[in-house]
This record gives structure tokens, sequence and C-alpha cells, in this order.
């Protein structure tokens, strides 16, 4: 055999094995993380419904093993609820479960999608032990990335123009979402602030646009949990409830 053909296959040969003994995706500074986006696209409503609530009962979507479970009760809600209304109003009783963009929009999930999904918390004692968090299975941990955030309907009515004989928010007012990440011990791993509205100069400035919300600092978790706070001088109505919209969570899996 032709020595110059036979240092040819012994090169490609090398080449081969060099590539098969890594299967991530290689970057400029060597393998890349596998990220994927947990979009609630999947989920399947009722027939003639915009969202996944089962009336007077427990529901749960699992999406890339992360559960999100929401109850209804009557006419009051709680938990994680995967939706796809929009609407905004300036006066009125908001709807919980859809999303308060400052436009008319065909889809009103994040980067024109059509679904997100609603954390909601509730005063209501049937509805004390939903809690508006997602979690994996025991024993499970991901790195999250990020997450993008809105306003409720519900909540930019309460921020900008007040709810029926209670105000906005007031000069100096803030009203902020907390969000916490926990791993496989139930213990907290860190968390992250985002201002859903706030009152510096007379005028309530409200988020009306969805926006990504960097969380990598909450480093591996295997549940997340929301909660929302404000200033004390701000006169929000049933001060156990809430609710904040969020949609492409991102987590980093392991390399197929």
């Amino acid at each position: 055999m032709n020595k110059y053909y036979l240092s040819g296959l012994l090169l490609i040969g090398a080449a081969m094995v060099s590539c098969s003994d890594n299967d991530e995706p290689e970057g400029p500074e060597g393998p890349q993380p596998n990220i994927q986006t947990i979009t609630f696209e999947e989920c399947e409503f009722a027939k003639d419904k915009t969202n996944n609530l089962v009336s007077v009962a427990e529901t749960t979507y699992t999406e890339l093993g992360a559960s999100f479970v929401n109850k209804e009760y009557y006419t009051m809600v709680a938990g994680a609820i995967v939706s796809d209304a929009a609407k905004i109003q300036d006066s009125g009783t908001a709807p919980v479960t859809s999303v308060a963009l400052d436009k008319t929009v065909e889809h009103a999930g994040a980067d024109d999608t059509d679904k997100f999904c609603v954390l909601a918390q509730s005063a209501d004692s049937r509805l004390v032990d939903i809690k508006p968090r997602f979690s994996f299975k025991a024993g499970v941990e991901h790195k999250i990335v990020s997450i993008k955030v809105m306003n409720t309907t519900q909540m930019y009515e309460f921020l900008k123009y007040g709810f029926y004989s209670y105000k906005p928010l007031q000069q100096g007012d803030i009203c902020e979402l907390i969000i916490t990440g926990y791993n496989k011990g139930h213990n907290e791993t860190g968390s992250v602030k985002v201002t859903l509205g706030e009152n510096k100069n007379g005028e309530p400035d409200v988020m009306s646009e969805w926006t990504e919300v960097d969380l990598s600092s909450l480093g591996e978790v295997n549940s997340v949990d929301f909660k929302v706070v404000w200033s004390e001088s701000w006169s929000k109505p049933s001060p156990g409830d809430f609710s904040v919209a969020v949609d492409e969570i991102k987590f980093e899996f392991p390399a197929e």
C-alpha cells in the first residue's frame, strides 16, 4: 500500500476518534452547556378555554420534568396556571389569568408565542397551600439560567390605576417580585428581585413588556418560589393576593 495513502487514512481515523470523545457542542471556549427552555406551548386546554384551570380541582402541568400546580376555587385561583389570554383595561375587575401588554397582540406569550404561565397567590384559606412555584422531582436539580417576566392584567391595574377606592402606586412606592431558588435539600440557593412597578416622579412606571431576568446566580435548583412585596404605604387590596406572568424558563440539562 502506498505509504502516503496509509498516512492519510491514519490521520482521518485519529480525527474521528477525537470528535467522538466529546459529544457536547464545542464553542470558542470549549464545550457549551445544553440549554433547554420551558415554553408552555405543549399545554392543552379544554375546548373554548384560555387556561388549564379545572373548576374546584387541583391541576398539574409538567414540562422538561418541572411541575406547575394550580387550583381553582370558584372565582379564586392559586399556583401556576398556564394561559394564553391578553387584555388590558383601566377600570373594573381585571382577570388574574391574562397578561397586561400595552398593545393589541395576537400572541400573548414572550417572543410572539401563544402561551405563558401565571403565578398567583391567594389569601383564601382554601387555597393557601397552593403556592406560586414550580419544582422538579425529589432529588433532581438543574442549573437555572433565566426567565421572562411580565405583569398580569390584574397587577398592572392595581399598580397603574388603582382598584375602585384603592389608589395606584404613590410617590416613593415600589412593588417587586422576589424569585428564590431551593436545592434538593430544601435549602435556599439565592434570590433575585425584579421591579414590577415604581413611582419615582409622581407617575407609576409599570412593567408592560416581557422582560428577561438573569437567574444564573441561583445555581442548581430543585424548586423556585415567587413572592411579591410592596411598600407599606401602598393601599393594594387583599395583601395576601398577587399574580405575575412568566415565560421561557431556561435551564442547563446534561448533554444528550
